[in-house]
């Protein structure tokens, strides 16, 4: 999985880089420089920037790296990868399936 290069996270800055309205997952950074540091994953079923966007308003996190995906399965997997190899402070469980799906974690030693 690539993600995108480090963005800061604004309104701005999504319409530039998410130019597209997809699926895909993403990772928020919430410190003030230096590397970064994946805080939160997390992940759109339709509409990656407009996520995104809902972040923006927080103003908890400063930064962010994303990935379109061909589907909502395709972005849940990305999001369950993500949370499984970073394990990002911010998220205090495990991502969720879409709704009305069986998806199961494609992580091999996750018991979802």
């Amino acid at each position: 999985m690539a993600l995108s290069d480090l963005h800061g996270l604004s309104t701005f800055n999504i319409d530039v880089f998410v130019s597209s309205t997809s699926p895909g997952a993403y990772v928020l950074d919430r410190s003030a420089g230096g590397a970064f540091t994946a805080h939160y994953a997390g992940r759109s079923d339709d509409d990656v920037a407009g996520r995104l966007k809902q972040h923006v308003s927080d103003g908890i996190y400063k930064y962010f790296k994303f990935e379109y995906a061909t589907n909502s399965k395709a972005a849940f997997e990305m999001e369950c990868r993500l949370y499984h190899e970073l394990n990002p402070p911010d998220n205090d469980i495990h991502p969720a399936k879409p709704k009305g799906t069986n998806y199961v974690c494609p992580v091999l030693y996750c018991p979802l």
